[in-house]
């Protein structure tokens, strides 16, 4: 004390050097003796400057003066981003008079499972940090620490997460196709697999995938999208119909006649057989007119005799069949127009003074509505069970308004005559039949 009593001692502190107790200080009490100062209000990353003193009568005298830097700021963690099945970022806010930044990354909230690695790791001066090499599916913890020349800081708060989970997706093909692709794939949680393409064989085509929990897609190829869980998914085959097209004659034509009818079929694997239908009554089976390779277009063909059908609308079908059994059809509405003939007739008497000679006289009249190719009228008689013999052959143009009169004068004795009137093309087509009369 100077041989004076000591009135005043503390700690004075400045940022510049040479503190003094015009700067910051601190007040510890009277006398002498040794002291403690706790010096407070400082700001985190500076470097100050403090020397002790003591005051007299005589004057103040100051200690020896020592320097020190303050810590940082404690880091502020936020929520981790880019999450997946084994990295992480992690993330925090900048801390004041930090110089860099050391992280821990654990299993456990506890801190007691450091994940190799990430035990105290220097990610320098930086606010973000890929953390890889991570288990899919896994808890993690982190925490942060800033430090600078004067130290490290506490422990920032500790954020949690959980990696994504993987799901492994096979692919399978089903009896009748191939599949192409990585028919095996590790995919990341709620992420998407690559593309797998479904390859029928001959004679096959793809009908559609299934898998669990409902999966279902008739997609070719498939990508599977947003995956939750392992999947197993299996592409189904069917055996490949055939197809068929009538070609002749066109949906909705005029026919009469016999009707020339054509379909054309192909098939992968060939063709077994074309059955056709008329009204839904299947006619005689038809012969294969045309051949083709299997995969080419082979036509089949019959020959449907009308006359014996009503004129109108008629629905004719022609179904293909394969070897496997599969069948497609076709079908069409044509308009009959038959001609319709409509035959009378009378035994009469021609009487010359005493000689009587009988003879038939015939009345045709005939519609034509359809505009049918009619060339000429042909009339038959059959004399009791004999052969149908041609009596007379009319030309179109003897009609008068549709009607003709014809005199059979060549009756044969005592015998029951039938007769009956056809309408034939140029070609001798029957294009119309009229009733029988017997007489």
């Amino acid at each position: 004390d100077g041989g004076e009593a000591v009135t005043a001692r503390g700690a004075c502190w400045n940022t510049g050097g040479t503190p003094t107790t015009a700067d910051s200080t601190t007040s510890n009490g009277t006398g002498t003796g040794s002291f403690v100062s706790n010096l407070s209000g400082l700001t985190p990353g500076l470097t100050y400057y403090v020397r002790a003193y003591a005051t007299n009568s005589v004057g103040t005298a100051y200690g020896s003066e020592v320097s020190f830097t303050t810590i940082p700021e404690v880091p502020v963690a936020l929520a981790a981003s880019a999450i997946g099945a084994s990295s992480f970022q992690a993330n925090w806010n900048a801390a004041a008079s930090a110089s860099g930044y050391r992280l821990d990354v654990a299993t456990d909230g506890g801190f007691s499972s450091i994940v190799s690695g990430y035990n105290n790791l220097d990610v320098g001066n930086v606010t973000t940090y890929l953390v890889n090499g991570l288990a899919p599916g896994t808890p993690y913890f982190y925490r942060l620490r800033a430090y600078n020349g004067g130290g490290a800081s506490g422990n920032s708060n500790v954020i949690s997460l959980t990696t994504l989970a993987v799901h492994t997706v096979t692919f399978a093909a089903g009896a009748g196709g191939t599949l192409s692709g990585n028919l095996s794939q590790v995919v990341v949680h709620g992420t998407d697999c690559s593309p797998v393409r479904a390859n029928p064989n001959t004679g096959y085509r793809f009908i559609d995938w299934s898998g669990p929990g409902g999966f279902w897609s008739v997609a070719n190829p498939l990508t599977v999208t947003n995956v939750q869980a392992d999947m197993a998914i299996t592409a189904q085959f069917a055996n490949a119909a055939p197809t068929i097209r009538i070609i002749s004659p066109a949906n909705g034509a005029g026919v009469w006649g016999s009707v020339n009818v054509q379909a054309e079929a192909t098939d992968d694997s060939g063709v077994q057989r074309v059955d056709f239908f008329v009204d839904g009554v299947q006619m005689q089976p038809a012969g294969l007119f045309a051949s083709a390779p299997a995969g080419a277009a082979a036509l089949y063909s019959f020959v449907w005799n009308s006359l014996s059908y009503a004129n109108g609308p008629h629905v004719i079908r022609a179904v293909a069949f394969d070897a496997a059994g599969a069948t497609s059809m076709d079908q069409i509405t044509v308009n009959l127009q038959n001609v319709m003939l409509t035959l009378a007739g009378q035994r009469l008497q021609d009487r010359a003074w005493i000689i009587r000679k009988e003879f038939i006289r015939l009345n045709l009249t005939a519609v034509n509505s359809g505009n049918a190719p009619v060339a000429k009228y042909v009339i038959t008689r059959r004399s009791g069970s004999a052969a149908e013999e041609v009596l007379a052959t009319v030309d179109v143009g003897q009609l008068q308004n549709g009607a003709y009169e014809y005199n059979d004068t060549t009756l044969p004795a005592n015998t029951t005559c039938t007769y009956r009137v056809l309408a034939l093309t140029a070609a001798d087509m029957v294009v119309g039949q009229s009733n029988q009369v017997s007489l």
